[in-house]
């Protein structure tokens, strides 16, 4: 993902000693049908636009008086700021982004729609208003200069650009980088992954065959095949509404007029659960395209869980284990580094069984003098941890998840970071029974936190979790590297050429982490889009950076052959 350090204009910017109108006022003012013409035109045409540039377009269309204006207050602004942030002035205040506008929807569908909207350019006028008042809610930028700002990084000051990168933004998978052609390949592997480890687990496969009966689906290959239909004619036409009937008809759709509280839908769960608006008969608006892409697998896992009637804690405690581990994570390890010659690989599982260790790590390779040691996890938040943007509660959310957890017992429970220091000490030591065919002083061990969800791939995270690992190894010596987050779906998307040796991990692993060290000369080449190349993690150095990458041909390639080898039993030739 390349950042822009771009500025998100907000009301308070726009009119500091204003009274501040409430976003529900102005919306409840509008027809929910005006609204969402507004929505999906300001969607297709405005996105990441300078503000002015916004105007300009809109009253080229018609006298906007309110537009003149607020051009007017947004260049006063504008030159008050240019002596603080003469780089960002230039051309990078921005009216709206894809996060604005999601949580401008959330907004809308929790209020009451007019029966008696007001005129097309009044309405104009509270949907720009409201847009800046929701982007006061989520974005927050501290008010220093650019001297300041780099000052702030040669100090070393990583909390500050992560509230930044994580406070605001944890809630948005616009934020990880991911790239919407690469999730949609992951999310079909892993449901085809999923649906191979149902048929070989009788209670998985029971889970399933009640989540297709009750929503009265023919088969697994149907309605992957069908979310898949849908996806692609999305990809073509993301800004529109698109006629969907017969079999294609969705079963995940929200109407037009509905009313959901905001505490209804934290996180955005309404619209992640019914991402298609039916705003006429059979003819239905995309609210979010990740959201969709999630349908092919993310939200098949849920599905199961209320199949399945356990409590979550006990039905992702059993998944989490056996298929996002044991069978998925197991199974692309085995990839990557099975065939690799007098490599020394075992899975948590075996060491496990054969009682070789206790606190083992999840999987551990040899290659030669660089020792691999993996933990995976596979971790939810809950919705209302996820929206505080508060960074001090998320912060502490994420080490709970990932360093360690207090039990109701108050002891502390090592997790995922804290494991991995345990076990590159004692690889240091040479204490694994099953592998001590190493000089210790000669080895590189390369600690990797895998993480089954790529929302967790936010900037910010895997610097977050690299300093509580450093903090934990301090005085482990030159041998051990920094820590490593990567995510399952880049595991998945570059197994094939980690596999065939195209793509050396260890490689891959040292230049990520060198391009890290010496961020301060991006800086002074890439000014202040620089700030943020310090906190890119290892998929979106991988997919953009990475001096070897050539994945996209040969993946869409793969991807073709996945399709039709998965699907062909449900087409007629």
């Amino acid at each position: 993902m390349e950042y822009k350090f771009q500025v998100q204009l907000g009301y308070h910017d726009i009119y500091p000693n204003a009274a501040i109108p409430s976003i529900n006022d102005l919306l409840c003012q509008l027809s929910r049908k005006r609204f969402i013409d507004m929505f999906t035109d300001f969607r297709e045409n405005y996105i990441n636009i300078d503000i002015r540039e916004v105007i300009d377009k809109i009253c080229s269309k018609g006298d906007w008086p309110y537009g003149r204006q607020l051009k007017k207050e947004v260049q006063q602004y504008i030159d008050k700021q240019c002596s603080l942030h003469p780089e960002i002035e230039k051309g990078r205040n921005i009216l709206i982004c894809d996060v604005t506008l999601l949580e401008l929807l959330r907004q809308e569908f929790a209020v009451q729609p007019s029966a008696t909207p007001p005129s097309e350019q009044k309405s104009l006028e509270l949907f720009c208003q409201a847009i800046l008042l929701i982007n006061d809610k989520i974005f927050d930028l501290s008010n220093v200069n650019d001297e300041e700002l780099q000052e702030l990084l040669k100090e070393h000051d990583d909390q500050w650009m992560e509230q930044i990168l994580l406070a605001n933004n944890f809630s948005f998978y616009s934020f990880t980088g991911v790239q919407a052609k690469l999730l949609a390949l992951s999310e079909l592997v892993k449901y085809m992954e999923l649906c191979q480890f149902c048929r070989e687990n009788a209670d998985y496969s029971n889970y399933m065959q009640q989540f297709l009966t009750t929503h009265n689906i023919a088969s697994t290959h149907w309605y992957g095949y069908k979310n898949l239909a849908i996806y692609n004619a999305y990809n073509k036409h993301r800004d529109v509404p698109l006629k969907l009937t017969d079999d294609y008809a969705p079963d995940y759709k929200m109407n037009i007029n509905e009313i959901i509280s905001l505490k209804d839908n934290q996180d955005y769960i309404a619209f992640r659960d019914r991402p298609l608006l039916e705003c006429m008969p059979n003819h239905y608006l995309l609210i979010n395209y990740i959201f969709l892409i999630q349908k092919i697998y993310s939200s098949v896992v849920f599905q199961l869980m209320k199949a399945s009637g356990l409590k979550p804690q006990q039905f992702f405690g059993d998944y989490d284990k056996r298929f996002s581990e044991e069978f998925l994570f197991y199974h692309f390890m085995q990839c990557i580094f099975g065939n690799i010659n007098n490599a020394v690989c075992i899975t948590g599982k075996q060491m496990e069984e054969q009682h070789l260790i206790k606190g083992e790590p999840d999987y551990y390779v040899r290659i030669k003098n660089s020792i691999f040691v993996f933990e995976h996890k596979d971790v939810r938040i809950k919705a209302d941890l996820r929206m505080a943007r508060e960074y001090k509660s998320i912060r502490n959310t994420l080490f709970s998840k990932f360093v360690k957890v207090r039990q109701s017992n108050g002891k502390e429970s090592k997790l995922g970071v804290s494991q991995l220091a345990d076990n590159v000490q004692r690889i240091l030591q040479k204490e694994f029974p099953f592998d001590k065919d190493y000089n210790s002083n000669r080895v590189t061990i390369y600690p990797i936190l895998v993480i089954a969800d790529s929302q967790f791939n936010q900037h910010g995270i895997n610097s977050l979790l690299a300093r509580e690992f450093r903090d934990i190894t301090n005085n482990f010596g030159k041998y051990v590297s920094e820590l490593t987050v990567i995510d399952m779906n880049t595991l998945i998307l570059f197994s094939e050429k980690l596999s065939n040796g195209k793509i050396r991990f260890a490689d891959s692993i040292n230049q990520y982490h060198n391009y890290l060290r010496h961020y301060k000369s991006l800086i002074r080449k890439n000014g202040i889009n620089g700030l943020f190349d310090r906190f890119i993690s290892y998929a979106d150095f991988m997919l953009q950076l990475y001096p070897k990458y050539k994945l996209r041909k040969s993946n869409c390639l793969f991807y073709k052959h996945l399709i039709f080898m998965y699907f062909c039993p449900i087409i007629n030739f």
